[in-house]
């Protein structure tokens, strides 16, 4: 499995979701290595995946950029942290995660509901790219660190 494989399903999922929840097109930027997971001002849903990949998908929107996108998917602004925003940017995290699950592996992958983190890094536990998607609302990244169930990482490794 290669990171372009990884990331690619996450990216058109990310843009069928924001199209379908929000009627906003999404572009996809392209994909960065990196071997940490900087959450810094904003919001992240961490998700963990095993079975035929196995590590963790993160996806990260800068604070204006999760305030916006809630204002649209909820009709109304939903204060940054409150139940209601954690509920919201859960829901969208969740469906993009979701919505690739059968196209990161071969095999059935099962993964978490999205883990909420609002401050700090998150180190990868396989090499781990970021791709940006830009919209009307602002930039979000999704962030993949995710290898085979055979142990190779994602861009082959072993």
């Amino acid at each position: 499995m290669t990171q372009s494989v990884t990331t690619a399903p996450l990216a058109a999922s990310a843009r069928r979701v924001l199209d379908a929840m929000l009627q906003e097109q999404g572009e996809t930027g392209l994909p960065e290595a990196c071997g940490r997971f900087e959450v810094g001002e904003g919001v992240a849903g961490i998700v963990e995946v095993w079975g035929g990949a196995e590590g963790i998908v993160g996806v990260h929107f800068p604070r204006a950029t999760s305030e916006r996108i809630v204002a649209l998917a909820t009709g109304r602004p939903a204060a940054f942290g409150t139940v209601n925003f954690e509920d919201a940017i859960s829901e969208m995290i969740e469906m993009i995660i979701v919505g690739a699950k059968g196209e990161l592996a071969d095999a059935e992958v099962g993964v978490t509901r999205p883990r909420l983190v609002y401050e700090g890094a998150i180190d990868s536990p396989a090499p781990g790219v970021a791709i940006p998607i830009w919209t009307e609302c602002g930039t979000f990244f999704i962030w993949t660190a995710l290898q085979g169930a055979s142990g190779a990482s994602a861009d082959g490794r072993a």
